[in-house]
């Protein structure tokens, strides 16, 4: 009888094995369900596909992730300074001792930029082009394009394109919830980020954030990606998110950072 059990035993435990993982393998998160390339959103529009910028023609990728549409790439909107930015562009600064304002174009970082963005360009203009296309530009959407202070709504309200706003909170967070706690799955497949997936087209890139006349993105381009919410903190800070650490910041907001749109 005991040898009867023993063959009994040896039978079920790799059936009751595959079951658990059959269970385990149902539980998985799926692209295919989650984000799926094909077939059409809530919007009659293609899970993804392309729009158009009507303001200047721009051509930006979306992506659907369950009921949100994302656009797939940074704004490259241009607005003008201080409420925009990008390396190579114009910026002022006041001089503190001739009590003046003073305008500026620096390049002098477009060398370094180029060669960590592995660039073909042989020239400042070109670096410069072509880091707008990876990377967008920098935008600041306080009053007065400051580091702090409350939102410049006339700014949060027009800077995305037509059907598009910038981000809440609430809306940052349902989207991490959905790509279900891996980074990796949001962010864009580059050669200096070789862990990423990109399941779902969302192609977040490590851009970092700038402080003109103090460029801040030599040291954090390529490291880390801060993005912009409409949510605000307080009377100094507003909501900002770090996709590539799933992180939500309520008590800091940089200068410059680039800025994602969902449609409304």
């Amino acid at each position: 009888m005991k040898g009867l059990v023993k063959i009994i035993l040896l039978f079920a435990i790799p059936i009751i094995l595959s079951a658990c993982i059959f269970d385990d393998e149902e539980e998985k998160w799926d692209a295919d369900k989650v984000c799926p390339e094909t077939g059409t959103n809530a919007y009659g529009m293609p899970n993804r596909g392309t729009f158009t910028d009507e303001r200047d023609g721009q051509v930006y990728k979306y992506t659907t992730i369950e009921k949100q549409v994302w656009m797939a790439e940074n704004l490259r909107y241009r607005l003008p300074y201080p409420y925009s930015y990008a390396p190579g562009e114009d910026y002022s600064y006041v001089d503190e001792q001739k009590k003046d304002t003073v305008y500026r174009r620096d390049t002098t970082g477009l060398g370094e930029i180029g060669k960590k963005m592995q660039s073909k360009c042989t020239d400042a203009d070109c670096i410069a082009a072509e880091f707008v296309a990876t990377f967008g530009r920098y935008y600041s959407l306080i009053v007065n394009g400051d580091g702090h202070g409350p939102l410049d709504w006339d700014i949060v309200d027009s800077v995305c394109p037509k059907g598009w706003h910038v981000p809440t909170r609430t809306e940052w967070e349902i989207l991490f919830v959905q790509a279900d706690g891996n980074t990796e799955r949001l962010m864009k497949v580059v050669p200096w980020r070789i862990t990423a997936t990109d399941e779902c087209g969302t192609s977040f890139i490590q851009g970092g954030s700038a402080h003109p006349p103090q460029i801040s993105y030599h040291d954090n381009i390529f490291v880390s990606s801060s993005y912009w919410s409409s949510t605000q903190f307080n009377s100094e800070y507003v909501c900002i998110v770090e996709p590539n650490l799933f992180r939500v910041m309520e008590d800091v907001n940089l200068y410059k950072m680039p800025i994602r749109c969902i449609k409304d």
